[in-house]
């Protein structure tokens, strides 16, 4: 029979080796197999207690007669090591009824650390394997969900992961609805090891399936991305059929006890035809975006203003060698209330931040942390409020003084382009 050592040495070489071969970031390690540091770490705390417990019983229940007294704390240790070890007790063993029992204890405190391990790496697998076959239950909040798939999807998800983590500093969490990932998953390593850190969750169903959408707790989302499945017009079909599902579904679920008819989820699509547009937008989603359409126009204006493509190129992609697009919340930076376009922009170029655009945002008049995402009730609220007619101003010029004077609010939202997110906490 194996001691507890010998196996303890054989999982050490063995995970060694895997190391080696299969190249595996110590970072990934850790995120896999923790809970055998903790278990090791619990049993070294166990250890301490146990020889403390015994050389406390034997001292007080024996009169200072016990053998294992006569030790220096060093031949404790050794011989406490070997007896947990081998089992072996070289002729010295606790006198006191307690110091026995927690002798014994310590020979099969390594079995029985070795049993947790095992366990803890059998609920671990059978967790893993629940998360890769879709059948992991979504339960946190404010993630980002995406319906529909296409040769950009994997790309998508790995930029806005970084992305939303880098801007944010909290853990950007996706969860993919499909009806089957099990070959994409297979093929891209990347998203299979999104899905077994967490980062990436996914749900094996459709979208008109209630039972899908309570798995992927989508009504709880910050935002959904539908995205089009192919190039021909049946993919916006689909597209438009998911908006319907999941906009009926987030109303019931989130204006259940208010009993009104607002827009209760943040929709985006992506279309191959804008016709599709209007009907989109009926059915609760917030923006349409028609990726053809958006390439032919690029092209039609590099041909005319040459090297124009290779700057949205930068603007669009995301790396620390580019600028990119961020919100700065004039909830949090209050420096940049109470002031119009034209006078922000020297404001925020003292930080190397391009202002874009001024966002009005509304708050729910009964829930003042919800941001208002139906757009009749934005409409409404733009011309009663503020007297605009749209929600971003972008270089207003004084034709429209409404826009061109407009002072910034403490509800608003900036759009900046910026290095990185890091540069906006700078500003007060």
């Amino acid at each position: 029979m194996f001691s507890i050592s010998s196996i303890f040495s054989i999982l050490i070489i063995g995970l060694c080796a895997i190391l080696y071969y299969r190249k595996i970031s110590f970072k990934y390690i850790w995120r896999r197999y923790k809970h055998f540091f903790f278990t090791f770490l619990i049993l070294l705390i166990a250890y301490f207690l146990i020889t403390e417990a015994i050389f406390y019983f034997e001292s007080i229940e024996t009169g200072g007669e016990s053998p294992l007294l006569e030790l220096t704390s060093g031949e404790f240790h050794q011989w406490l090591l070997i007896l947990i070890l081998s089992g072996f007790e070289n002729g010295l063993f606790p006198i006191s009824v307690v110091g026995k029992f927690l002798a014994t204890l310590a020979i099969y405190l390594g079995w029985v650390a070795l049993g947790v391990s095992i366990l803890l790496e059998y609920l671990t697998n059978i967790k893993i394997k629940k998360r890769m076959e879709g059948k992991h239950k979504v339960s946190h909040e404010g993630h980002y969900v995406i319906c529909g798939w296409n040769l950009r999807t994997p790309d998508f998800i790995e930029n806005s992961i970084k992305a939303i983590s880098d801007f944010s500093n909290k853990q950007c969490r996706i969860t993919i609805i499909n009806a089957d990932l099990k070959e994409v998953i297979e093929l891209n390593p990347n998203l299979r090891n999104l899905i077994e850190s967490g980062q990436l969750d996914y749900i094996k169903g459709k979208t008109r399936d209630v039972f899908t959408l309570e798995q992927a707790n989508i009504h709880k989302a910050a935002s959904i991305v539908l995205f089009a499945d192919g190039l021909e017009s049946d993919a916006d079909e689909r597209t438009l059929l998911r908006a319907l599902a999941i906009s009926r579904f987030c109303r019931n679920k989130n204006n259940k006890d208010s009993g009104t008819s607002k827009d209760a989820i943040y929709i985006i699509a992506e279309v191959n035809d804008r016709q599709f547009e209007s009907s989109l937008l009926a059915s609760d989603v917030n923006e349409v975006i028609c990726t053809t359409e958006i390439g032919n126009n690029i092209i039609t204006q590099t041909m005319n203003t040459k090297g124009l493509s290779m700057v949205l190129q930068d603007l669009l992609s995301y790396s620390d060698d580019n600028n990119e697009f961020y919100t700065i919340d004039l909830k949090i930076h209050r420096s940049l209330v109470g002031y119009t376009y034209d006078e922000l922009l020297p404001m925020l170029r003292k930080y190397n931040i391009q202002l874009i655009g001024i966002k009005s945002v509304f708050y729910d008049k009964q829930n003042s942390a919800m941001e208002v995402i139906d757009r009749e009730e934005i409409m409404e609220r733009l011309k009663s409020e503020k007297e605009l007619t749209r929600q971003f101003i972008v270089n207003p010029n004084k034709g429209n003084p409404k826009e061109y004077n407009y002072k910034t609010d403490g509800d608003d939202q900036l759009i900046v382009l910026c290095e990185n997110g890091k540069v906006i906490k700078d500003v007060p």
